[in-house]
C-alpha cells in the first residue's frame, strides 16, 4: 500500500542534523567540522530567469539558527 508523502508548506519549520565539513556562520557564529543541528524555516524564494523578464518562485528551506540541544527537536516539531 502507498500514500502520498506529507508536503511542507511556507512557514513551516524543521530541524536537521548535519556534519559540517566546510565552514558555516549563522547568527553571526561560525561553526565547522561537527555534528550540529540546524533550524530550518519553509521560505518563498524568488529567481530571475536568464534571458528573459520572468520570474520563478520556489518553496525551499532556509537555514534560520543553530539547535544546541537535541531536546528543543520535540519541541519545534510541526504537524503537517
Amino acid at each position: 500500500m502507498r500514500w502520498p508523502k506529507p508536503q511542507p508548506h511556507e512557514g513551516d519549520t524543521r530541524i536537521v542534523r548535519k556534519f559540517l565539513l566546510l565552514p558555516r556562520k549563522l547568527q553571526g557564529e561560525w561553526r565547522w567540522l561537527e555534528s550540529t543541528y540546524i533550524k530550518q524555516e519553509r521560505r518563498l524564494r524568488t529567481a530571475m530567469i536568464e534571458g528573459s523578464s520572468g520570474r520563478a518562485t520556489c518553496l525551499a528551506w532556509a537555514s534560520v539558527a543553530w539547535v544546541d540541544t537535541p531536546v528543543a527537536m520535540a519541541k519545534d516539531t510541526t504537524a503537517a
